[in-house]
């Protein structure tokens, strides 16, 4: 099965969900991802975060945070 194609935003946003993970132990807030992404709306990030999770890159942890499914390398 073909992999979904991803936006670039979408790719920024999984390499900082990544970064975030391997260099702090955990995934970064809606809050911080905004920031990290230009956005003036935490809803920005949470759109782009509900996106990766449909399309089986991330899932949510019972503990809230997000886990990483497929990696885009």
């Amino acid at each position: 099965m073909n992999d979904p194609i991803l936006s670039e935003k979408e790719i920024e946003t999984l390499r900082h969900i990544r970064n975030s993970i391997m260099h702090k132990g955990e995934s970064p807030s809606l809050r911080k991802l905004m920031a990290l992404l230009g956005y003036s709306s935490p809803r920005s990030a949470f759109l782009l975060i509900n996106g990766l999770i449909k399309k089986g890159f991330l899932r949510r942890k019972s503990s809230g945070g997000l886990q990483i499914i497929k990696n885009i390398e």
